[in-house]
């Protein structure tokens, strides 16, 4: 009987091992493009809407990308594509009330091979009471309304926050850069799989809770602890890199930010030294 060198045995099995992890990241990011008979298809809309206007976006698959400008005017880009056979499996629908705009991925059939990905120009203040993926990244740039984010499989990246935010994905990361957060205001970030980053101004006032099961936190800004008896032992320090509770300044806007497997980094703004 021939025998098997262990050495190649576990090559064998290390290749196995790595060939199916591939096929699940493939299976998990369904979103993506794929192979086959393709087809693209551009829809632009676009509506003069007032300062403050409300907008809310329900995707599918894809991700969902936003800007702000200095004009009164939402101008949406959706572009849609996949297998050609399944084009019809998915509907983008825009309407537009007053100052509200609402866009919507509507689909025919549970299960679709169909990306949209949403290129979106909005004024400054818009509000977004909701903008959401069920697979797929979002990012937002220089909005200074409420936005309220979240997806189910994907990236979420806030940049240049004025207000209020909430930021919720089941697998991804979470980054958030705020230049502004009052007292009457507040941030979340929570992710079941992935890792938070959150630049907060130099000088905030904010009441802060930042929890994660299998990583660590940590922070450029100084937090003052909330008062805790504890056990001078492992157990007590391996808890205090893993749930902080406490306030950064004197305290105010309220700062939430949770992770199950990931690593929690509070920032401030780069300054280069004089």
């Amino acid at each position: 009987m021939k025998v098997i060198s262990t050495k190649y045995f576990s090559l064998a099995l290390l290749s196995t091992i790595q060939f199916y992890s591939h096929i699940n990241a493939l299976e998990m990011r369904s979103w993506l493009p794929f192979t086959g008979s393709q087809k693209t298809e551009t829809i632009n809309k676009e509506s003069l809407v007032g300062e403050n206007a409300i907008v809310e976006i329900e995707n599918i698959n894809g991700p969902i990308n936003v800007k702000s400008w200095n004009k009164p005017k939402i101008v949406i880009e959706a572009i849609k594509k996949g297998p050609e056979e399944n084009f019809d499996d998915v509907e983008v629908i825009c309407t537009f009330k007053k100052d509200n705009a609402y866009i919507k991925t509507k689909k025919t059939t549970d299960k679709t091979k169909i990306i949209v990905e949403y290129n979106l120009m909005v004024p400054t203040k818009t509000n977004f009471r909701i903008i959401s993926s069920e697979n797929g990244p979002i990012k937002i740039q220089q909005v200074e309304g409420i936005i309220n984010a979240n997806t189910q499989n994907g990236n979420i990246e806030i940049l240049d926050a004025k207000n209020t935010v909430l930021a919720q994905s089941k697998k991804g990361n979470i980054k958030i850069k705020t230049n502004k957060l009052i007292k009457s205001e507040q941030l979340l970030a929570e992710t079941n799989y992935g890792n938070i980053n959150v630049e907060l101004p130099a000088k905030i006032n904010a009441d802060l809770v930042a929890k994660t099961m299998y990583g660590t936190i940590t922070s450029d800004h100084l937090v003052k602890l909330k008062p805790e008896p504890m056990k001078i032992n492992n157990p007590s320090w391996s808890l205090f890199k893993k749930n902080v509770q406490g306030e950064i300044g004197t305290g105010g806007s309220k700062v939430t930010m949770y992770t199950g497997n990931g690593h929690i980094k509070i920032t401030q703004p780069f300054t280069k030294k004089k």
